[in-house]
């Protein structure tokens, strides 16, 4: 027999805090569920960060593009964005290493409007610029600072779009992410492994990438939760049914889906295995959940 329930949240933007009540049948509530639900909120949490860092790049990468590739050895500058600092450096022939550096504490970020402290280092290839097709870059970071989280490990982007990309254009791309670890309030979780197709839509040159929707046809991650369990969470599109996050919905705090699906797996566990599916409603700014367990 399914157990259904339905989790609403209230958001309160001033604060960053989630208030969370439940409407549960039965009445005792299935401890799987309870577990499916945490799942689902570290789910948002790394989707978060990753994201957060993932713009920060886009943001330095498309406004500094002709630098970067006309870069001959090594050139040093102050980015307009809470100051951070940036070499670029070229360390092979087609081979050129960005790191940015975030120092200024007391300074909200225009895009992520967080407060970042760290560095960020960035491997690009051939020659070519983030929104040009073809594109691949290697992120990493470790123990970077966004507001009280900090999070370490690698993230590898290829550009896929199908052609040369305009303003009113789709970035398409395949995120693979390695060893992600989040450090949460003194609570750790971790994205070990994952694979991501996503689509961003324009607004990346006018620097509204925060205004955007960004929406993942495919997702395919490992997750060690912060009870060392190991979770597999998986989405495929299906018609209208794209896991779609629209930026604007939560002032760029949090990046918690709006549409769409996805389905979390616990098997060979101790505790009690699972299956739950998980809808997110179909598009309304509002921090909306199913969870079905199967």
């Amino acid at each position: 027999m399914k157990i259904f329930a339905r989790i609403f949240y209230a958001l309160l933007i001033g604060s960053g805090i989630f208030y969370s009540c439940e409407t549960v049948a039965p009445e005792t509530v299935d401890p799987s569920l309870v577990n499916a639900d945490r799942v689902v909120d570290e789910f948002v949490n790394l989707q978060t960060e990753t994201q957060d860092i993932l713009n920060i790049v886009a943001d330095v990468l498309i406004r500094k593009r002709d630098t970067i590739t006309k870069v001959t050895s090594e050139a040093s500058f102050t980015f307009d964005d809470c100051g951070a600092n940036l070499v670029i450096k070229k360390i092979g022939t087609d081979t050129i290493q960005t790191t940015i550096q975030f120092t200024d504490a007391s300074c909200n970020a225009a895009i992520t409007q967080k407060v970042r402290q760290g560095t960020i280092t960035v491997i690009q290839t051939d020659n070519l610029g983030y929104l040009d097709t073809g594109h691949k870059m290697t992120i990493s970071f470790d123990g970077f600072q966004l507001n009280t989280r900090t999070i370490s490990g690698t993230i590898t982007v290829k550009n896929v779009s199908k052609s040369a990309f305009t303003e009113t254009d789709t970035v398409k791309q395949e995120l693979n992410y390695t060893d992600i670890a989040l450090q949460d309030n003194g609570t750790t979780y971790q994205l070990t492994s994952g694979y991501q197709e996503r689509g961003l839509i324009s607004g990346l040159l006018s620097r509204s990438i925060g205004d955007d929707i960004y929406w993942a046809d495919s997702t395919n991650y490992s997750i060690m939760g912060s009870d060392g369990e190991k979770y597999t969470l998986t989405h495929n599109t299906t018609t209208n049914s794209s896991l779609t996050f629209n930026y604007i919905c939560w002032q760029n705090q949090i990046f918690f889906p709006n549409q769409g699906d996805i389905q979390i797996i616990l098997s060979g566990s101790k505790s009690g295995d699972f299956t739950a599916d998980v809808d997110f409603g179909s598009g309304a700014c509002d921090p909306f959940k199913t969870i079905t367990l199967q």
